[in-house]
């Protein structure tokens, strides 16, 4: 933060001026066109994406300020993302004017986990010449560039105290805003399942899995009441809300955080307690048929998981079809089926639309039939890496709050695996809800191999 106020002290009178008179022009305009709740709304928009630009982590703190926007009242709006795109392309602009100002150098170092990373995409580029549908494929492997830009960007930039404390400030904000608009819906008699501003509830529990593991970082490591306070609340509000996303595989994930968690740090009656609890409810599903039922009902067993092990079945056979490039992204259900007969209604259900891309709901056989077995090796690779980093990082920490990063973001990662068990997101899945732990990576190595306090 002191970076970016003593860059806001070298700017010349006539700039601040300029800023000024934008910004008024812009309130006389929103006010006028959007009424006064959406024109006050832009312009602390407007103003907070002015402040930004003056600092030297501008573009990361852009990135998690307006990844998780995606709609609003449920409805995706393209105007909306088009925007989000011109503000982040245009803090990217001013963050290369900077450094070519500064005569500054943007390091770039490449870690195993990058290289493997980079083996990723430099083979689904190749499996993208053989696929279904090539262009698109090809599109969706740069798209995974982007994570890696996020990563080195966000290692690179940060370089202070204040650095840190504004990222974790704003993802507490990112949790709260998301948590609060879900609720808002719920008090308004809209109540459905939990999504933030994303379309897809399950999205919007990768997103609390990926930022609530920092939030707790935060709540650990600073001292002062009311701030411990405000992460301790965002903790909370970010849980409520994933319980309500009813994201059974974000749920699966946030439960294989808190066991490692706890093992990694030796927290051993909480271990105690929670291996209690799960003894008790063991007892019960097993003796209690009613009991049982309402498990059931609750965690959807009948319907979702059957739907999801019959694209599973299918997504297996077309790997085995395919086994070295695959298919490529965006491949349709139509080809996945092949010629299998439909004999189950089940089966209909997920092929009544054979145009439509395939979603296995599983991540590791999403990169069988998209890249082959050279792309899941990869995949495992770069999990393998990023694991490993995280152990060696943990091990030399000189600092208890460098060792909490390292915990967090193993115990994440291993949600993370978990998770990819039912979902196609992962390490590099499609939407915006990836970039957060990428973030949350760099971050970490940020704050370790510069040795700032948290």
């Amino acid at each position: 933060m002191s970076t970016a106020i003593e860059n806001i002290r070298t700017i010349p009178t006539r700039a601040w001026l300029s800023t000024v008179v934008f910004i008024d022009s812009v309130l006389v305009a929103s006010l006028f066109i959007f009424r006064p709740p959406l024109g006050v709304l832009g312009l602390i928009s407007l103003t907070a994406i002015v402040f930004l630009a003056f600092s030297q982590v501008g573009l990361v703190a852009t990135l998690c300020l307006i990844s998780h926007i995606n709609s609003l009242n449920g409805e995706e709006f393209q105007a909306l993302r088009a925007l989000r795109w011109l503000i982040m392309a245009g803090m990217a602009w001013i963050t290369v004017a900077r450094y070519l100002a500064e005569r500054r150098r943007l390091t770039i170092r490449l870690g195993s986990s990058e290289k493997a990373l980079l083996g990723f995409i430099a083979w689904g580029l190749f499996c993208s010449l053989f696929a279904v549908n090539q262009l698109a494929s090809f599109l969706a492997v740069l798209r995974i560039c982007t994570f890696l830009l996020v990563y080195i960007v966000t290692r690179e930039t940060i370089a202070s105290r204040g650095h840190v404390r504004l990222i974790m400030f704003l993802l507490l904000f990112v949790v709260l805003s998301s948590s609060v608009y879900s609720f808002s819906g719920m008090a308004a008699g809209q109540y459905a399942r939990f999504s933030g501003f994303l379309l897809n509830p399950n999205s919007f529990g990768i997103l609390l899995n990926f930022c609530i593991p920092v939030l707790l970082v935060a709540f650990l490591s600073y001292r002062h009441v009311v701030v411990r306070v405000l992460f301790g609340s965002g903790i909370l509000l970010g849980s409520a809300a994933l319980l309500l996303s009813w994201s059974r595989a974000s749920w699966l994930a946030m439960l294989g955080f808190v066991i490692t968690f706890l093992l990694l740090e030796k927290k051993r009656k909480l271990l105690c307690v929670l291996s209690s609890v799960a003894l008790v409810a063991i007892v019960l599903l097993a003796l209690s048929t009613d009991v049982y039922s309402d498990f059931a009902m609750l965690m959807r067993l009948d319907a979702g998981t059957t739907r999801r092990t019959t694209l599973w079945h299918y997504a297996l056979q077309a790997a085995v079809r395919e086994p070295v490039v695959g298919y490529g992204y965006d491949v349709q259900r139509g080809v996945v089926r092949g010629e299998s007969a439909l004999t189950d209604l089940h089966e209909i259900s997920v092929f009544r639309e054979e145009g439509r891309d395939y979603d296995p709901h599983n991540f590791y056989l999403l990169t069988l039939l998209t890249t082959g077995i050279p792309g899941a090796i990869l995949i495992l690779l770069v999990y393998y890496y990023l694991f490993k980093s995280q152990v060696n990082g943990r091990r030399k920490a000189r600092r208890s709050s460098h060792r909490l990063m390292h915990t967090a973001v193993f115990a994440t990662l291993v949600g993370c695996l978990l998770n990819s068990m039912f979902e196609s997101g992962g390490i590099i899945g499609s939407g915006s809800s990836a970039n957060y732990l990428w973030l949350m990576l760099g971050l970490t190595a940020a704050v370790t191999e510069k040795d700032i306090e948290l």
